[in-house]
């Protein structure tokens, strides 16, 4: 692997109000790893820090040590190949670069991109080029860390070439169901105060909300939202079935409601998703929910 010094990744600024689809940003930029939306150039303390730098197909990995980014590089298309296919999917291909920012320390990670949690972002160069960037915090297994970041990708190629309509929720719910039971089982918990305090979204909100909105929610409620999301995914692909799923990603959330799983409204189905949350809460904490509940397999 290539070494590049960590400026080359995250010393610039990226330059663009929260409300755009994409960041813009510029050439420069987009021959390396702009900073998350948002945030500015990192300390510099830590700008004579070294990255490997790999290429794997359309994905560029860039980590701190030789043996992470090489197991990510030999493995990162065979995991691809899995991601939308256990959800009943077609696999599609890359069309735009994957940018990889790898670090395995917490503290490193947030310094370098001031963030606290791993996240995929897109950006759009100068000249109209769309650029997918991972900022991948792995204090876990390199192959299970990379699985949930590149499936909120590879639904976004997935909605351009089917032309579905794959909303925010259903990237954020899908993508963290391709993380591991335990991960799974780990966010599920993170659910038990709010569902207990009646502090949740309703589904609605959950259906509706856009990446720009989910922007401006704080820390704490864009976890919230992205658990709920995890918790509203399970529920209409174990308890609805694949097929199910596969057309109400087809329509609108208001149509599918009525079209595909009867509901009247809303309303009506908050009443049973709001029940479902108070049960996979309560039974996942009392560690009486089977693995293979929370693992997604395709039906076919």
């Amino acid at each position: 692997m290539r070494i590049i010094p960590t400026v080359a990744i995250a010393v610039f600024l990226c330059q663009a109000a929260l409300a755009q689809k994409f960041v813009t940003i510029t050439d420069e930029q987009s021959a390396s790893v702009p900073m998350p939306t948002g945030i500015y150039a990192p300390p510099p303390d830590l700008k004579d820090m070294k990255f490997k730098h790999g290429v794997s197909g359309q994905f560029e990995v860039m980590a701190l040590d030789d043996a992470t980014g090489l197991q990510i590089e030999r493995n990162i298309e065979k995991i691809k190949k899995t991601l939308l296919t256990r959800w009943g999917l077609p696999d599609v291909a890359i069309t735009a670069p994957v940018r990889m920012a790898v670090v395995r320390d917490k503290d490193i990670f947030k310094k370098l991109f001031r963030i606290d949690e791993t996240r995929a972002e897109a950006f759009r160069s100068h000249n109209g080029q769309i650029i997918h960037v991972i900022y991948l915090l792995m204090d876990d297994d390199p192959i299970d860390a990379i699985a949930p970041p590149v499936t909120e990708i590879l639904l976004a190629e997935f909605a351009k070439k089917y032309k579905s309509n794959v909303g925010w929720w259903a990237k954020k719910g899908m993508s963290r169901l391709n993380a591991t039971p335990d991960d799974i089982r780990e966010n599920i918990s993170k659910l038990n105060n709010p569902v207990d305090g009646n502090k949740v979204f309703g589904s609605e909100s959950l259906f509706t909300l856009t990446l720009d909105q989910w922007y401006k929610l704080n820390n704490e409620q864009r976890e919230l939202y992205d658990n709920q999301c995890l918790a509203l995914c399970l529920m209409l692909r174990k308890e609805f079935g694949q097929k199910n799923l596969h057309k109400f990603l087809q329509t609108s959330p208001q149509d599918g409601m009525k079209s595909v799983y009867r509901f009247y409204g809303f309303d009506e189905f908050d009443r049973s998703y709001k029940r479902y949350l108070q049960d996979i809460v309560r039974e996942v904490g009392k560690n009486k929910t089977p693995t293979h509940y929370l693992t997604i397999k395709s039906a076919r």
